[in-house]
């Protein structure tokens, strides 16, 4: 359990780390939201793949062609929740997403996804979303792009049967917040 009496701002980024290297940390997964072109929120599972806790920075990857990076593009305000049911803990962060425009840098990224075993969720013939039929078609080329998001604030919230806790975390620091 996080001692959020004591929380400084980059603690908290010591635990969103965990998650890239604990194997199978519920936080690796995180729900994202967006809003979509008629104005309601659209949610989903990503993949956390990297964090720069410094800059304040997450990133995940994507197919380009997916409907999240057209929204993204005409909306960059995100939503994150991040799910621990063990330690019963809920982290919402708020921030500003971009697609990653350095080329070398997605090319290094690629480098080492295209040795994996995700490598083909980024070379459908048909963007995410189509329908198929029967079986996906796979071609040669790539849609996969970097998002990274510049996080503004997280809300941390810990339930607990002795009181919840909650604090609003800020580059400038930690907050205690009604649960």
């Amino acid at each position: 359990m996080i001692d959020l009496k004591s929380l400084k701002p980059l603690e908290l980024w010591g635990f969103v780390e965990d998650a890239l290297v604990e194997k199978g940390h519920p936080w690796r997964v995180f729900t994202l939201s967006t809003v979509d072109d008629a104005g309601r929120p659209q949610s989903r599972s990503v993949v956390l793949r990297e964090i720069e806790s410094n800059n304040w920075l997450l990133r995940f990857y994507s197919d380009s062609r997916s409907p999240k990076i057209l929204q993204l593009q005409h909306n960059p305000n995100v939503s994150l929740c991040f799910w621990n049911p063990q330690l019963k803990q809920q982290l919402r962060a708020e921030g500003l997403a971009t697609l990653m425009s350095d080329k070398k840098a997605i090319d290094e990224r690629w480098d080492r996804v295209k040795e994996g075993p995700t490598v083909a969720d980024y070379k459908t013939k048909l963007p995410p979303g189509s329908e198929v039929d029967p079986l996906v078609e796979f071609v040669e080329q790539n849609w996969f792009c970097v998002v990274e998001i510049k996080i503004s604030s997280f809300d941390l919230l810990q339930l607990n049967r002795e009181g919840h806790q909650r604090v609003a975390v800020t580059p400038d620091g930690v907050t205690a917040l009604v649960p």
